[in-house]
């Protein structure tokens, strides 16, 4: 954790520049689609489904047939609202994805460790994942990525403690 914790303190701009980026594929994803399209056709659905009733009304088709072709209609119609829907809604989940961002820049900007403070660690720490021998995968609160640390062990010879933990390298996830 404490080797997690001056990596961030070594590598803070860059893991600023890495948030930053995803701002930009956040924004570049913003897409604003345009439902017009949409909703003319369900215009023209809502149109057609006035039609069959005049036909019925007309006798020129059956009730049942009315029942059938109102409801392809409003199948057509639901699933294009559901269109019209999700449309409106991703910019909405794209500005939540960018407040997000800003917020994981700010803290990290902003944070200072003590890292002689094992109860900041627990503080700080989301999970730990141990993946294979010699590897962990560290997430913390504020970060919306974790590091993969690895390691090994060494042996040290005329000590009571027998083997010290070697942090190889450690990168975002």
């Amino acid at each position: 954790m404490k080797y997690v914790l001056e990596y961030i303190d070594t590598q803070r701009d860059d893991i600023i520049a890495a948030l930053k980026m995803d701002i930009e594929t956040i924004q570049q994803d913003n897409i604003v689609f345009d439902i017009e399209p949409l909703q003319a056709e369900i215009e023209k659905l809502v149109k057609k489904k006035e039609k069959a009733i005049d036909l019925m009304i007309e006798g020129l088709i059956s009730k049942d047939d009315l029942r059938n072709q109102t409801a392809k209609y409003e199948k057509e119609m639901e699933k294009i609202q559901k269109k019209i829907y999700e449309s409106k809604n991703i910019g909405d989940i794209n500005r939540r994805q960018l407040e997000a961002v800003k917020g994981h820049i700010t803290t990290l900007k902003s944070l200072e460790f003590d890292l002689d403070n094992t109860d900041m660690f627990k503080e700080l720490l989301e999970k730990i994942v141990a993946q294979d021998e010699g590897v962990m995968d560290i997430y913390l609160k504020f970060l919306p990525f974790g590091f993969r640390v690895k390691y090994h062990k060494e042996i040290i010879k005329g000590t009571c403690r027998n083997q010290m933990i070697v942090v190889d390298n450690c990168e975002n996830i």
